[in-house]
């Protein structure tokens, strides 16, 4: 390496320290007055703030008068990076499993300093996004059953299997389970006993919304764990004949394929046209264990069905990018 480049990175590297050496000191002046400004806001009973603006304002309020930067915006009552980066803050601080993720834990935490059951401290901030977390995430799965689909196809195929279904099994159900007798099912067939399960699961009362107090159930199924709605909007799209065309192996992988090169961008992100991260974040809004790489958690994590993401973002596009590299449309294409 040249002197002048070992130059440039100690001044950056100098440049970074500076920054968090003032942000720890802002913090440290803000957090001493926060137990006092605590005493406006009214607790939130189990609610969650991400299902409302006007809750997810007075979330972010809460961690400014704690200490912790929500981002340029302030409490603009939107989820987003910073706001998750601030959660993960005050994850650490105050000795909690730290996703970013405001759920039950999280909560009763700010209730307890809203109320003066626990004191406010001085925050401590991770300040290396690179850090390893305390994430409560699922073991990589050894698929048992490879994606009939083969090539680059395949390996994409495979990489959602891994954290969607059981072993990469085409027989998984919702939850954690198998059903072989789906294989041999009609798409209106499966979609039927779809339904019944989620039947099945609200009449076991095993999922409950703390905040209604109604029960659910998901009627996820096959390697690709597809819900009945989005199931058969993909089938009809394809043109399926819903009393004839079987919920068989290749089938579900016919309906995958289909599914990512018309909605999530498969062969654009192939031939470099946008970018792991994009391509990562689309698939996140459809698969639940595949994390939003602006937060690092599940778009659907909250939820009343305890979804959260099977694998970091970052070792998410780490594969994503090995898979691309070994696409025959992959030259060097410059990343976006």
């Amino acid at each position: 390496m040249k002197i002048n480049e070992v130059v440039k990175e100690f001044k950056d590297w100098q440049s970074v320290q500076d920054r968090i050496a003032t942000m720890l000191g802002n913090v440290s002046q803000n957090w001493k007055t926060a137990q006092s400004g605590l005493q406006k806001f009214e607790p939130f009973a189990n609610r969650k703030p991400k299902r409302s603006r006007e809750d997810m304002r007075k979330f972010q309020q809460m961690l400014i008068t704690l200490g912790f930067d929500v981002g340029p915006k302030g409490a603009d009552g939107k989820w987003g990076p910073n706001t998750a980066k601030a959660t993960k803050n005050f994850q650490k601080t105050y000795g909690l499993s730290v996703d970013g993720d405001p759920g039950p834990r999280t909560m009763r935490k700010v209730d307890d300093l809203i109320m003066g059951r626990t004191k406010a401290k001085a925050p401590e901030i991770i300040a290396n996004p690179r850090e390893k977390l305390k994430r409560p995430l699922k073991a990589p799965q050894k698929l048992q059953q490879k994606a009939y689909e083969q090539g680059v196809y395949g390996k994409v195929l495979d990489f959602i299997a891994q954290f969607e279904s059981v072993n990469g099994h085409y027989d998984s159900v919702f939850p954690s389970s198998r059903k072989p007798e789906i294989l041999d099912m009609t798409i209106n067939e499966v979609l039927a006993d779809g339904g019944e399960r989620v039947r099945d699961q609200i009449r076991g009362k095993r999922f409950r919304s703390k905040k209604t107090g109604n029960y659910w159930g998901s009627s996820a199924m096959g390697r690709y764990q597809y819900i009945r709605k989005t199931l058969k909007d993909v089938a009809q799209r394809m043109g399926l004949d819903f009393d004839k065309d079987k919920f068989d192996p290749e089938t579900q992988d016919k309906i995958a394929i289909f599914h990512l090169i018309r909605d999530h961008q498969m062969e654009e992100w192939l031939k470099g046209q946008i970018s792991d991260k994009q391509f990562l974040k689309r698939l996140s809004r459809t698969w639940a264990s595949i994390p939003d790489p602006d937060t690092d958690m599940s778009h659907f994590a909250g939820d009343v069905l305890g979804n959260k993401a099977g694998v970091d973002s970052m070792s998410a596009k780490g594969l994503v990018a090995s898979i691309r590299k070994d696409s025959p449309w992959y030259q060097g294409t410059i990343r976006l």
